[in-house]
């Protein structure tokens, strides 16, 4: 590119408009830069009882996400069995490229990746003649496309490394549909107006040597979007959870204030006097005896009294406030909350609560899948090119398979009840069992044979 000190705008620009929201969020999913952490103590009477508490939903929620999308993500050559030798040839490369990149891993991480900003990346490169992947965290990269960013007309990668000695270099990569262009970059010397008017210190580029084949006919840099508008599954539920954290600290702060009650006195308190015969201090007495004097009137009643301070916590509505939020929290996320699931006891009710997390994991899935389609373009372009491999994308397609830990009791009942009413194959079907066929011929054809021998037995056969 010409103006190489473009770069740094595109950079900024970038990080205004998208980069600082995935990269707040991502820091949010790893307990960086909490705003529960930043509250400070409303009074100085308050500090010995402050507390800030971070309930971590927002790693759950993707966790959760994570388990169920990537349990079972593989490949499926879809090569004759009559082509013998292509066919275990394709085979082979393919669990070598597997096998060589963790592709498992890798999928599982750009799930997290994507669920936690929006968005995550993944590059296809050569190296000694080998296919690497390698996965790019959200706020790294800008595409430069006309209609989908998939199919980029370049990509800019940006990233910093340190050295052993602890120096910081920006870099970034620039991915055009044959080549890369990699720059390093150094931070400018602000001039006397600039301190003035701006606290950014701009980074000027340079280029490093040529322009090198990437060896693929297209950007070998694209995206894993989480959803059609790139937004993270807690982008909506972040402030709910800055309100459970507050509401949690708050009450463990009142819960840590009762061991410091305050006690109450009023009257006259005879404290004695010290060695030099002054009137000892109050506080000072307090921390020296547990026995109070009080003075007596005539009457005989005494003159003052003591006594603790109590304070009632109505855990009540506290209770009823934190489960509305943690409700808000998992139905905003599209996300389904384990506890709810475990105190619940009809099928239907799981399957109606699960709805919100598979909802949530197809639209994923059908943006992940895309990803893998064109990495599965570039590899076999690579191998058919450059390793005399002739295959075709598509003939490898790729697989997903989820499954959530089931209630067996709860459809044992649920079956029990169905079968009154319908066919043992619509009875399993109804409760979501994938095999519902098989499974009902096999138990006919079981009943049959014992049915088959009962008969031998009555005839004599």
């Amino acid at each position: 590119m010409s103006k190489v000190n473009d770069l740094y705008q595109i950079q900024q620009y970038y990080m205004r408009a998208e980069g600082d929201r995935q990269l707040y969020l991502f820091n949010y999913s790893k307990g960086i830069d909490l705003p529960v952490d930043s509250r400070m103590p409303v009074s100085v009477a308050k500090a010995a009882s402050h507390t800030n508490v971070h309930i971590d939903y927002f790693q759950d929620i993707v966790s959760l996400k994570t388990g169920f999308m990537g349990q079972s993500i593989t490949t499926m050559i879809n090569i004759d069995e009559s082509e013998t030798v292509r066919l275990a040839e394709v085979k082979h490369q393919s669990r070598m490229f597997e096998r060589l990149n963790n592709t498992a891993i890798m999928n599982s991480q750009s799930i997290t990746w994507s669920s936690t900003s929006g968005v995550s990346h993944r590059l296809i490169y050569t190296e000694d003649g080998i296919a690497k992947l390698k996965n790019i965290e959200p706020w790294q990269v800008v595409y430069d496309y006309k209609e989908s960013p998939l199919d980029p007309d370049r990509a800019f990668y940006f990233y910093e490394t340190i050295s052993l000695t602890g120096e910081t270099t920006t870099h970034c990569d620039v991915y055009d549909k044959l080549n890369v262009t990699y720059y390093t970059g150094t931070k400018s010397q602000k001039s006397a107006t600039q301190k003035k008017t701006s606290s950014a210190v701009p980074t000027t580029f340079s280029q490093v040597g040529e322009p090198q084949l990437h060896n693929f006919q297209e950007v070998p840099l694209f995206p894993i979007m989480n959803n059609d508008k790139m937004e993270s599954d807690c982008e909506k539920s972040v402030e709910l959870m800055d309100v459970y954290d507050e509401v949690v600290s708050d009450v463990s702060a009142e819960v840590k204030a009762m061991r410091l009650a305050y006690l109450k006195i009023w009257g006259s308190l005879y404290t004695g006097l010290d060695s030099e015969g002054n009137e000892i201090d109050v506080n000072t007495w307090l921390a020296q005896t547990s026995k109070m004097e009080f003075g007596d009137m005539e009457d005989g009643k005494r003159i003052g009294d003591a006594e603790f301070l109590e304070k009632n916590i109505n855990d009540s509505v506290i209770e009823n406030v934190l489960n509305r939020l943690r409700t808000h929290i998992y139905e905003t996320s599209g996300s389904v909350d384990i506890k709810e699931l475990a105190s619940s006891e009809r099928v239907f009710s799981i399957k109606a609560a699960m709805l919100r997390l598979e909802n949530t994991a197809s639209v994923a899935e059908r943006y992940l899948r895309s990803a893998l389609y064109k990495q599965t373009r570039l590899w076999t372009y690579w191998m058919r090119t450059y390793n005399n491999l002739q295959v075709d994308e598509l003939e490898i397609d790729w697989t997903f398979k989820r499954t959530f830990p089931r209630d067996l009791e709860a459809e044992a009942r649920t079956l029990a009840m169905l079968s009154n009413t319908v066919t043992l194959e619509d009875s399993l079907a109804a409760i979501g069992w994938e095999n519902a066929k098989a499974i009902a011929k096999r138990k006919e054809d079981e009943v049959e044979d014992v049915l088959s021998r009962d008969i031998k037995k009555i005839t004599g056969e």
